[in-house]
């Protein structure tokens, strides 16, 4: 089945997405989009959606991708955030054959694993896969 991750984590994240872009979604979508298309030809981006990680207000995406000879369509998860503690922007991409559910769950635990600041608590590590929409 094979599954894929991305993991990026760029310094001085405050300062690139607030000089340099206007915020995490532009820079989303001038660096980031760049890279996961290079990592995964013909990616058809989905709509942005807030999330929550780690307490941070994070983007998140769903994509899609044809992949192999019988060109099966593989689903790409995406979340971006700030974290202004450590002041590094993180984003993490996971992919998987189909789209059964798996990618979430995969996202989640990668997201999970990743540790941007110290947490207080075991809630906070509870808090980081949590990945509510706002309104």
């Amino acid at each position: 089945k094979g599954a894929s991750f991305m993991i990026d984590r760029i310094g001085f994240g405050q300062s690139v997405v607030s000089e340099t872009y206007h915020g995490i979604k532009e820079w989303f979508e001038k660096v980031y989009r760049r890279e996961l298309r290079k990592r995964y030809r013909g990616i058809r981006f989905g709509r942005f959606k807030m999330a929550r990680v780690f307490g941070h207000d994070a983007l998140a995406t769903t994509s899609t991708y044809r992949r192999g000879i019988l060109m099966r369509r593989r689903t790409v998860e995406s979340k971006a955030w700030v974290c202004e503690q450590s002041n590094k922007i993180y984003a993490v991409s996971t992919s998987v054959a189909g789209g059964d559910g798996n990618v979430n769950k995969d996202l989640k635990r990668m997201v999970s694993s990743i540790k941007c600041h110290e947490q207080p608590s075991e809630e906070a590590v509870s808090d980081a896969i949590s990945s509510e929409e706002k309104a």
